[in-house]
């Protein structure tokens, strides 16, 4: 199972960016409520502030681990591209000092970690 997990971590993850996006023309609500209606029995707002909440906290060894599983990948033969990417955009948004931003305090909602990352990425 902790495959799977990771697998679904890394994917919902991986959609940071557009979440981003969404949330600066104020249609982030549209599209949760899109996937929710594409996949039902997830609460996939209250996902995306847990996931991107701990993400703030924790990117930077978060990235390094997709670091591990992209290389164990490569060398089982598979190309780790959402892996490898994610690892990329976790280090990145390490980079911009979110967990010195926040502190020990958990990020109350995504769009609080959104609304920093879109501040200290400029």
């Amino acid at each position: 199972m902790p495959g799977k997990l990771s697998l679904i971590e890394s994917k919902t993850r991986s959609c940071t960016p557009y979440r981003l996006a969404a949330s600066r023309y104020g249609v982030h609500k549209r599209v949760f409520d899109s996937i929710s209606e594409s996949f039902p029995g997830t609460d996939w707002d209250a996902l995306a502030h847990y996931q991107v909440g701990r993400s703030a906290l924790h990117a930077e060894r978060q990235g390094h681990e997709l670091e591990e599983v992209s290389r164990t990948l490569e060398e089982m033969g598979e190309e780790p591209v959402m892996s490898r990417a994610t690892a990329a955009r976790l280090l990145r948004f390490a980079g911009l000092g979110l967990k010195a931003r926040f502190g020990e305090r958990e990020p109350e909602s995504y769009e609080e970690v959104l609304a920093a990352i879109a501040t200290l990425d400029g």
